[in-house]
């Protein structure tokens, strides 16, 4: 510690007191250089004393819980002149040790490591978000600490932790914000409060739609955020270079990883196919339909042939037609050589691919079909 010529400087020295635990080295300085512990210059020699007193308290307070006010008003005596004690953070940090070992307060625990990325789902989403978080910790190297989402075993919030004041502070702390977007969790109370805090304080939020049905499922101001969608392959591709430009970590190259990414795709393919509410019954002509749904999908056909051919109507015509011979066709009954369960996958997958043309329904399901009887025969 550096004092200038016969000027004590008393708040530095408190301060090193605090940073370093007491182990102080104490040095003086004139305008020659070193002056000995020894010398002779009575304001030195009173300036060695007060530190050595000021040293000796320090580490006395720390041993000893029980120093009376009588000790306290000795060393303001000696700190009389220092604006760090009179400020309190001297007096206030012994204090404070001597109020942990009197048991009077916990010891404070090591600093919570912080979460890299705070996964917001439903609970009925969590394969899906198991899968993600394999993909996760593959292409980015983390470790399971840094990931958190609730449901998933390892990734869960501490036993006996407040579970509404945590998620509040690990929401805002975390560094990106993924949001499982689905059926499931567009329902669930506590996703939505995630994602509303998430985005009303401007951070980081990555929207993950796990379903063909896309943006459809985005409603109020998360329809205005772009949303990535875990059924398509490169869009996976792009989350992950996304996460390792915020998060700052070079990851592993994409071919580490690919079969990560293509396992969670086919997951969220399959979860997409089973919630789409279409099955052999529904699909098979009914011998009454309202005049409603009659003219309901006569619209759709009409509205989806006027955006294909705007300014040509003799086209317009004929895609008309040709869409309700197709709409007729795909609501044929299930050959009998294909068994039930596979006819409404391939069924579904046909819609699902095709919603609003139906010659290509038509065109995908006999495909699938005739692919199905081929492989039969192999």
């Amino acid at each position: 510690m550096i004092l200038e010529k016969d000027v004590p400087i008393l708040d530095l020295i408190l301060e090193n007191l605090i940073k370093t635990e007491g182990k102080t080295t104490v040095r003086f300085y004139s305008d020659s250089g070193l002056i000995p512990n020894n010398s002779e210059n009575w304001k030195i020699k009173a300036e060695w004393e007060r530190i050595l007193s000021i040293i000796k308290f320090y580490n006395c307070a720390k041993i000893n819980p029980e120093l009376n006010e009588d000790n306290w008003a000795n060393l303001e005596r000696n700190l009389e002149t220092s604006r760090f004690f009179k400020n309190g953070g001297f007096k206030e940090k012994l204090k404070y040790e001597q109020s942990i070992k009197k048991g009077n307060i916990e010891k404070p625990k090591e600093t919570e490591m912080k979460i890299d990325i705070f996964i917001s789902h439903s609970g009925h989403d969590s394969d899906t978000a198991k899968l993600l978080i394999d993909l996760l910790k593959t292409s980015l190297n983390l470790s399971s600490a840094k990931i958190r989402c609730t449901s998933v075993n390892g990734y869960r919030l501490p036993a006996g932790a407040p579970t509404d004041d945590m998620l509040k502070k690990e929401v805002h702390e975390s560094k990106v914000l993924i949001g499982l977007i689905s059926a499931n969790s567009i329902n669930s109370a506590y996703v939505l409060f995630e994602l509303g805090a998430r985005w009303g304080a401007s951070l980081p939020l990555i929207p993950l739609i796990t379903s063909k049905l896309g943006n459809e499922l985005l409603k109020g101001p998360l329809s205005g955020i772009n949303a990535l969608n875990c059924c398509e392959s490169a869009q996976l591709q792009q989350l992950i270079s996304d996460l390792k430009t915020e998060l700052k970590v070079i990851g592993e190259a994409p071919e580490v990883y690919q079969d990560k990414i293509n396992l969670l795709v086919n997951h969220c393919l399959k979860e997409s196919l089973s919630t789409i509410k279409v099955t052999a019954t529904s699909n098979k002509p009914t011998k009454q339909k309202s005049n409603n749904s009659v003219q309901k999908n006569d619209d759709k056909i009409k509205s989806y042939c006027e955006k294909q051919w705007p300014g040509d109507y003799s086209m317009r015509v004929h895609c008309i037609k040709e869409q309700k011979e197709a709409k007729q066709d795909i609501e044929k009954s299930r050959p009998n050589d294909i068994p039930e369960n596979i006819f409404n996958g391939i069924l579904n997958k046909a819609i699902l691919e095709w919603a609003t043309d139906y010659t290509m329904q038509v065109h995908s399901r006999n495909e699938q079909i005739e692919a199905y009887r081929e492989l039969n025969d192999l």
